[in-house]
């Protein structure tokens, strides 16, 4: 059990997206429309900008000069795609919470059938056995 404390509860969502953990479709569904455009342009950048200011509006620059608090979220070749698109504009960043949760449940769902008892995932995920158990069956209802 000492080795299955150590294991992170952290979503790193481009690990993920790199990883095949989610697709591409899933990531458009998890998304408005105006934010759907950086994904079809760069899923990553888009995924790189919800890591660092999930839930906040940031400003795009006209220009990417040095001034823009966006230069300190991502790095110049983030904010040179998100200049291309959203010159000038705010961009209210979303925070995935619907995906993050997803793929929480599907890691549940994962550590179970790799025989986990449910005290454990629910020490794991601090959560309690009955939200465990919860997870557990909304999954089995989506992959039904």
């Amino acid at each position: 059990m000492s080795g299955r404390r150590e294991q992170s509860t952290e979503i790193d969502l481009l690990k993920a997206y790199r990883e095949g953990a989610f697709s591409f479709d899933e990531l458009m569904k998890s998304v408005g429309p105006d934010f759907g455009a950086l994904i079809e342009v760069s899923p990553e950048t888009a995924i790189r900008l919800v890591m660092v200011a999930g839930g906040r509006d940031v400003w795009a620059p006209m220009t990417k000069s040095r001034k823009s608090s966006l230069r300190s979220m991502v790095d110049e070749s983030d904010v040179e795609v998100l200049c291309s698109i959203y010159r000038g504009c705010r961009i209210k960043v979303p925070t995935l919470f619907s995906l993050k949760h997803t793929l929480r449940r599907r890691r549940i769902a994962a550590l179970r059938r790799d025989g986990w008892k449910l005290n454990e995932l629910a020490e794991l995920f601090q959560l309690t056995d009955r939200q465990i158990l919860k997870i557990l069956k909304k999954h089995r209802e989506e992959q039904a």
